[in-house]
């Protein structure tokens, strides 16, 4: 493994609520209640890793019933 690969992408909560189309604020909620999306601190930094996100949606995907 290079250290690139080694190292994982966080977002900050702007590019992360951008992403999910959902609300800087909405982002702050679930922080606060430690639901939905697990996020990491770095000082007083809040980020998101990029593998988390993804895991989110996938495990918020719903299947059309035929």
């Amino acid at each position: 493994m290079t250290n690139e690969q080694s190292f994982t992408t966080l977002l900050t909560p702007a590019e992360t609520a951008n992403l999910l189309h959902r609300p800087v604020t909405t982002l702050a909620r679930w922080r606060c209640e430690r639901s939905h999306l697990p996020y990491v601190t770095l000082g007083r930094r809040v980020l998101y890793r990029l593998s988390d996100i993804r895991a989110f949606i996938e495990r918020n995907v719903h299947e059309a019933i035929q």
